[in-house]
């Protein structure tokens, strides 16, 4: 075990505002130079936005760490075909080099949010006008 996450009751599914909790353990060959535990979201390709965090400069080989975020309001986890939201929380040493990283869902819904695809509103019909027609999202058909 180089960095192991846990969270509370392992639970994976978080509403906004709620608080996050859990603790972190490591075992590392040597005591590193820091250690650092972030709660975050990031979109795909994206750098990361952090959210909170626990910035140590001197522990131990091995030890644990409890933390306790308070996850905000937006944005919601979400998988799309053009891009999706995820969040996770991250620990990671400095010398030595380790890293973990937990994601979990942050939703009103309990699932991650889709986007669904609608009816246009309106047709307008070529007949009617002489133009081609046009649906209520701009695709001429």
């Amino acid at each position: 075990m180089a960095i192991q996450i846990n969270i509370k009751d392992d639970n994976i599914m978080f509403l906004p505002g709620d608080e996050i909790e859990g603790e972190v353990r490591w075992e590392l060959p040597q005591a590193p130079a820091g250690f650092v535990v972030n709660v975050y979201w990031f979109t795909d390709g994206s750098v990361s936005n952090i959210v909170q965090g626990l910035e140590l400069n001197s522990v131990d080989a091995s030890g644990t760490l409890p933390f306790k975020f308070s996850l905000p309001v937006t944005p919601y986890s979400y998988s799309g075909k053009l891009f999706s939201i995820s969040w996770e929380i991250e620990a990671y040493s400095v010398s030595p080099d380790e890293r973990c990283a937990r994601p979990f869902i942050m939703s009103p819904y309990n699932t991650v949010g889709e986007l669904r695809s609608r009816e246009p509103i309106f047709t307008l019909q070529s007949s009617d006008y002489g133009w081609p027609a046009v649906d209520s999202f701009g695709d001429f058909s």
